[in-house]
C-alpha cells in the first residue's frame, strides 16, 4: 500500500511539473504577443535548455528574426534542430528552408530535402511543396541519400540526423 501512495505521489508531483512547464509556456507567448520578448526569452529559455519542443522552436524564431534579441541565424538554426530532434513539425521545416539558404548552417538542398521529408510525414503543409522544388536541384542518387537520411532519422525517433 505504501508503495501505491508513492507511485501516485511521484505522478501527481510529474504532473504538477509539467502543468506548471506547459502554463510558463503560455506566460511566455502571451508576452511574445504583447512584443514583451525579453520576459517571452527569460521564460522559454530555460524551458527550451530542458528540451521543451514549443519553447525551443520559439526561441529559433526569435532568433531567425531578430525579435528582442539580435538576429543570428546559427543561433535560430541550433534551436530549430533541438526542436527538430523533439519531433517539432514547424522547427523541421523551417530547417530546410534554412538549409536550403544557407542561412546560419551550410547550403545544401539534400539537408533541406530530408528535413522537408521527415517535416511532410508529420504532416506540415509547406513541406510537400518544398519538397518537390528541392527534388528538382538533386541529383537521383542525392534524392535517394535524402531519403534514407530522413528514413534513419525517423525510425532513430531523431536521435540520427546528420
Amino acid at each position: 500500500m505504501k508503495y501505491a501512495v508513492a507511485a501516485f505521489t511521484l505522478a501527481a508531483i510529474f504532473l504538477n511539473v509539467a502543468q506548471v512547464s506547459a502554463n510558463d509556456f503560455k506566460t511566455g507567448l502571451s508576452a511574445y504577443q504583447k512584443r514583451d520578448y525579453a520576459t517571452a526569452l527569460r521564460i522559454w529559455t530555460p524551458l527550451a535548455e530542458k528540451g521543451d519542443a514549443d519553447a525551443q522552436y520559439n526561441l529559433g524564431h526569435m532568433y531567425r528574426l531578430g525579435k528582442g534579441v539580435m538576429k543570428d541565424y546559427e543561433e535560430a538554426a541550433d534551436w530549430y534542430l533541438r526542436a527538430s530532434k523533439n519531433g517539432a513539425a514547424d522547427a523541421q521545416f523551417n530547417l530546410s528552408v534554412m538549409y536550403r539558404y544557407g542561412r546560419g548552417v551550410r547550403r545544401s538542398n539534400l539537408t533541406a530535402h530530408m528535413w522537408a521529408n521527415i517535416a511532410g510525414s508529420q504532416g506540415h503543409m509547406d513541406a510537400t511543396q518544398l519538397k518537390k522544388t528541392l527534388a528538382r536541384k538533386l541529383t537521383p542518387d542525392d534524392l535517394t541519400e535524402a531519403h534514407r537520411r530522413a528514413k534513419v532519422c525517423m525510425e532513430s525517433n531523431f536521435k540520427t540526423c546528420d
